[in-house]
């Protein structure tokens, strides 16, 4: 009878799954000017787009230590305090687990846990994992991490977090500093995540809601515990291995694509690019420090900073520990919750909002104006460029009357377009005093030198490529 009136209870709490476990993100957006200078005179023009962005996250990882409430079996309240990454534990005893392993080659990779504690948990998994490397590694059972990687630019903590699959709340404060950056047009932060899977362990299923309490607990016992807005879940199964956090910083303004096209390169390694691209990858990384984060695996929590693009060495701390064994046992890196009403998977909706903002470098240059023609003549130069709000400015220069010989270098900036470039020769005709000698338009400064010679009358003009 007390098992039907728990079951009763649990199965009749009303409440919507998605409503519980979502959040908003606080983010402030911020922009950046839409056009500065360096110290070369180069110009780096930013564009800047409102982005929202929302993902449905059914994993939690572990950034933060869970104080021992997070382990296969265990029960929570599956509230914002979960979405948080803050599970909250349950004073109710707990009935019999049986937990599973994934590892291969084992013919009994299951335990029965009387009294699953968290303590007691543990133990039982660290049976069955000590069971595994003592007699099945030495079979030649060679067992690898289950690799999976994502690869995002930073704009903000929250857009960063939720595209590399997490809530940024879930991360205590040593992983947190990883995500703080500086918003400038020369500088760029891009982040890859990768998670590394030794093992999982699961528990087998639940048959009824009552059967996962021991048969001692009461129905005021559950009533004091859960409520429409605090129903039970369990964690149903907790990933073991490490998680590795490349944090590339770039000292240069570059996109998105070729910035998370460098971190691949950069970690990864052989890829099918064209070596021009592999250039632009390789110069772009010796301008970056590569900063790296391994959660889990034979160490909690360590760092190292690398500096001007040594790919081999990130690549080597990428590829050392990925395989399980006595000196790399592993630790909990993300778990799966499910309700206990109807073992439905917790997912957590997560909403932000964002300024994407890509910023691109333009070297300065120049048109050379030249005049050897015997004659009186002017030049006019128009041209187009941004101000810090982005808007389109125009520019022009013009040399008055001039005679020849006359050179003059116009230095135009590097976001300078529709270059209109326009010179005349005086021809001593009261009905035709000045005659076209070049009109030429150009997308942006070419560096070359446009020559008008000839006479007066017939004046001609020339383009030079210059060297």
């Amino acid at each position: 009878m007390k098992k039907q009136d728990i079951n009763k209870y649990i199965k009749g709490l009303n409440y919507d799954a998605r409503s519980l476990l979502s959040t908003i993100s606080e983010d402030h957006p911020e922009t950046l000017p839409g056009k500065s200078k360096t110290t070369t005179n180069s110009v780096i023009i930013c564009t800047n787009k409102k982005r929202d962005i929302s993902n449905n996250i059914d994993e939690i990882s572990l950034l933060s230590p869970s104080n021992g409430i997070v382990f296969p079996g265990a029960i929570v309240r599956a509230n914002r305090s979960l979405a948080e990454g803050k599970p909250q534990a349950v004073a109710i005893n707990r009935a019999a687990v049986k937990i599973l392993i994934n590892l291969p080659g084992m013919d009994d990779s299951s335990v029965v846990i009387e009294n699953p504690t968290f303590s007691n948990v543990v133990q039982g998994v660290d049976k069955l994992v000590r069971n595994w490397i003592e007699h099945i590694l030495p079979q030649g059972y060679d067992h690898s991490a289950l690799v999976t990687s994502k690869i995002t630019k930073a704009y903000s903590d929250s857009q960063l977090s939720l595209d590399l699959g997490f809530n940024a709340s879930w991360a205590d404060n040593s992983i947190k500093s990883q995500f703080k950056f500086e918003k400038t047009a020369n500088k760029s932060t891009t982040i890859a995540m990768f998670k590394q899977v030794f093992y999982t362990v699961a528990i087998d299923p639940i048959s009824t809601p009552a059967d996962a309490f021991d048969e001692e607990v009461s129905l005021e016992d559950i009533k004091s515990e859960f409520d429409d807005t605090n129903p039970p879940a369990y964690v149903e199964s907790v990933d073991y291995g490490r998680m590795i956090m490349v944090r590339m910083d770039t000292e240069s303004s570059a996109t998105k694509t070729d910035l998370e096209a460098t971190l691949k390169y950069a970690t990864k390694g052989g890829l099918n690019i064209s070596s021009e691209d592999r250039s632009k990858y390789e110069s772009l990384a010796k301008s970056s420090s590569f900063s790296i984060t391994i959660i889990g695996g034979g160490a909690k929590i360590s760092s190292k900073v690398i500096y001007g693009g040594d790919f081999d060495e990130v690549r080597k701390i990428l590829e050392n520990g990925i395989q399980l064994n006595k000196d790399n046992p592993g630790l909990p890196i993300a778990y799966k919750v499910n309700f206990l009403k109807d073992h439905q998977l917790a997912t957590m909706p997560v909403t932000a909002s964002y300024v994407e903002t890509e910023c691109i470098e333009h070297p300065s240059g120049y048109i050379e104006l030249a005049q050897y023609g015997w004659y009186v003549g002017k030049w006019e130069v128009e041209w187009d460029e941004h101000n810090e709000k982005g808007e389109i400015i125009p520019q022009s220069f013009s040399s008055g009357e001039v005679t020849s010989p006359y050179k003059k270098i116009v230095i135009l900036p590097g976001d300078a377009h529709n270059v209109r470039i326009k010179a005349f020769s005086a021809t001593g005709l009261f009905w035709d005093p000045w005659r076209e000698a070049i009109n030429k338009v150009e997308n942006g400064p070419t560096n070359y030198t446009y020559e008008i010679s000839g006479t007066s009358l017939e004046p001609t003009s020339t383009v030079i490529k210059n060297s």
